[in-house]
């Protein structure tokens, strides 16, 4: 049954028992019209706040022209590098998405870090500029570094400081990929969520509360390798079964509202997908 038709199928038997109430009939049917109003009433209002909730909202503003502030100096050609970096950015989609740019204190690079965040941050990516070479790739989130082999997001080839086309092209293609929201609930709560890819279903971030799961959920996870980790301590929702609801989070470059979410503790999940490639 669709939403609609469950809200339409509670109001019935609310007017039915607002009829009984006020009927002449005996102190049996009284009490059957406050029940029906008692029980119904709560549930299609919690079917509405449900519809609410898994509804995306409108998108955001798609451009903005304040992309990588900074508070560190540079050389001169690094400045270069800066300023034209900002002047191309200013084209790229900016919904749900957040910029810096500095030195960073592990190697002496410039790094221009680009974050995608909704309820949490999602993905952190930057260019990453050392000795007049350009890399673009997934940052570490301590160190702010790329990785030593190039991960799934990196840019196809490394790029000269003046050559900023493909490195904003490499950016933008990231900004407007499709990422949506899965959620997993029991008795009404949300006890898993994931973060991924649309397109290919590679996990950005996760999270699991045992506290909110079915009983015995967790345990059949570890048991079954639906986990990873010291001790199977995080489980990889990519073991889950089908969510309650999936959710668009961004669509070209848009960035839409979703549902206020518990206060998960979340995780990065290594791209992993939920269905073979």
């Amino acid at each position: 049954m669709s939403p609609w038709g469950a809200i339409a199928g509670c109001l019935m038997f609310v007017v039915a028992g607002i009829a009984l109430l006020f009927s002449d009939g005996g102190i049996g049917d009284k009490i059957g019209g406050v029940l029906g109003i008692a029980f119904f009433g709560p549930g299609a209002v919690l079917i509405a706040v449900r519809m609410r909730t898994d509804r995306p909202r409108p998108p955001s503003d798609l451009r903005r022209d304040d992309w990588f502030p900074a508070g560190d100096e540079f050389t001169e050609p690094e400045a270069a590098f800066v300023l034209a970096l900002r002047e191309g950015a200013r084209e790229l989609p900016a919904a749900g998405a957040g910029s810096e740019v500095f030195r960073n204190e592990h190697d002496g690079s410039v790094v221009a870090e680009v974050s995608i965040r909704d309820q949490t941050e999602l993905l952190s990516v930057g260019l990453h500029l050392l000795d007049g070479r350009l890399r673009g790739d997934q940052l570490d989130s301590h160190t702010y570094l790329p990785p030593e082999e190039p991960s799934p997001l990196a840019m196809p080839a490394p790029a000269a400081h003046d050559e900023l086309g493909p490195p904003l092209a490499w950016l933008e293609s990231l900004l407007r990929r499709p990422v949506e929201l899965l959620v997993w609930r029991h008795n009404g709560t949300p006890y898993a969520a994931r973060y991924q890819f649309t397109d290919t279903t590679e996990g950005l971030v996760e999270a699991f509360a045992e506290d909110w799961a079915p009983p015995g959920l967790f345990d059949r996870l570890r048991r079954e390798g639906g986990t990873r980790g010291k001790g199977g301590s995080w489980v990889r929702t990519a073991a889950l079964p089908d969510p309650d609801s999936v959710v668009p989070v961004r669509v070209d470059g848009l960035a839409y509202e979703t549902g206020l979410l518990p206060r998960f503790l979340w995780y990065q999940c290594p791209f992993e997908r939920r269905r073979p490639a």
